[in-house]
């Protein structure tokens, strides 16, 4: 009899990564888990919404676990889900399904114009230190520690993205 301590089935990665399509002159992204379950992002789709991802994101982590959600998250394109957050910082009324602060948890990915203070209570604790500190604050924490010029702050705000841009390029894998 196996363990059900050790059945990871709930966590497990992606079996098909980044697969692409294309269906009525639209590029689709689509990824399947191991589980069988398959999810899909119309990437050209002009009406995806920083709020309809975070459905989809919680839909994942509900049904796969939360190392499929993390997996899941990174096919994402990060400049397109910031430039999402970028049209809800140009104009709040108008663009309220772009907020990060109401749509996007923080445990899945930080996005520019995220704030520990209009965060939702639950997603306001740091993810790491558990110290009171907000995630934004972490992360600008965690890249003023690693040498980065980022002021800490809890507005993740263009400063801290040119800071992250910066650790990123710095951070990539050897090839």
């Amino acid at each position: 009899m196996s363990d059900p301590a050790a059945d990871t089935s709930k966590d497990t990665p992606l079996s098909d990564q980044g697969s692409h399509r294309f269906e009525n002159g639209e590029l689709h992204k689509g990824v399947t888990l191991r589980t069988g379950k398959k999810y899909q992002f119309v990437l050209a789709n002009p009406d995806l919404t920083l709020k309809k991802v975070g459905e989809v994101l919680r839909e994942i982590e509900k049904n796969e676990g939360a190392l499929a959600v993390q997996c899941f998250v990174a096919e994402l394109d990060y400049d397109r889900m910031s430039g999402l957050a970028q049209k809800w910082k140009d104009d709040p009324a108008k663009q309220e399904p772009n907020n990060p602060n109401a749509h996007i948890p923080p445990r899945f990915m930080l996005l520019p114009w995220m704030d520990d203070e209009q965060l939702p209570e639950e997603a306001r604790e740091g993810l790491f230190k558990g110290d009171g500190a907000g995630p934004v604050m972490e992360m600008t924490q965690a890249l003023a520690d690693l040498g980065i010029s980022c002021t800490p702050s809890k507005l993740f705000d263009e400063q801290v993205l040119k800071a992250w841009k910066a650790w990123r390029a710095q951070a990539k894998p050897a090839s």
